[in-house]
């Protein structure tokens, strides 16, 4: 999960809450526009697959394939059966001797669009194989009126963005929270700490029929009642500390 703070605020407010267990990354958005993709140069971008590799839509037999495979799961980790992914999500994958070796998929799903996510087996990089992924799930995209978002977390993903047509926004700074759910754990009794595994599973959920982030859906079921076992006396000294109105303290 990532946290994306909306000011500097936001992010030292961040950092004070999660300490050493919020990383700091640096992340590339791009720019949503419209009519902006080169239909000839992505169909061109799939027929460079190289030779004895075949694309092919994502569909329940590629879907079982992607959920027991380690590096590939996230193409389709956020959704939580076959039925799911083929109402809201899309994709391709490039396969070789019948085993996945690339894949381009929604990683979410938002009205009227998807954010990408690519993966690419470690022995079949270097190959295309993302290149022709991507560009198949774009035109895919724009048949069915599907606008394909694109985040990039490092210099390469940016590289593949700009060379499929997008173009690059901003930098931005998010937060990863690896150690989250230990911390909620410590923070809490194990009857409340099952109450918020299942309040998040429902979420989640909410938010993947209704195409909103499972992420931001996730991190507030996780952390909804945070404090709610923590005594009067923490929260009058926090609310000295930090200078809230005193009325507070009644």
């Amino acid at each position: 999960m990532i946290m994306v703070p909306q000011n500097d605020s936001w992010a030292q407010l961040i950092e004070k809450f999660y300490g050493d267990k919020a990383k700091r990354v640096t992340r590339y958005a791009f720019k949503k526009e419209k009519d902006i993709f080169d239909v000839v140069k992505l169909e061109q971008a799939v027929l460079s697959l190289p030779e004895g590799y075949e694309l092919k839509l994502l569909e329940k037999p590629e879907y079982d394939m992607c959920q027991n495979s380690g590096w590939a799961k996230d193409l389709v980790s956020q959704y939580k059966d076959y039925d799911t992914y083929s109402r809201l999500g899309l994709g391709v994958v490039a396969l070789k001797d019948g085993e996945l070796a690339a894949g381009a998929s929604s990683y979410s799903t938002y009205n009227e669009g998807i954010e990408i996510e690519i993966d690419t087996r470690t022995d079949c990089r270097r190959k295309g194989l993302a290149y022709a992924c991507g560009a198949k799930l774009i035109l895919e995209c724009l048949k069915k009126g599907l606008y394909p978002s694109w985040d990039a977390q490092n210099q390469w993903s940016v590289a593949l963005a700009q060379k499929l047509g997008y173009h690059f926004s901003n930098e931005y700074t998010a937060y990863s929270r690896e150690n989250l759910m230990q911390k909620i754990q410590m923070r809490m009794s194990e009857q409340r700490f099952k109450h918020v595994l299942g309040v998040e599973e429902t979420a989640v959920a909410l938010a993947k029929k209704y195409g909103a982030s499972p992420e931001k859906a996730s991190i507030a079921a996780l952390t909804h009642d945070y404090a709610k076992e923590r005594p009067d006396e923490e929260f009058k000294m926090v609310i000295v500390r930090d200078g809230f109105d005193a009325e507070l303290l009644n």
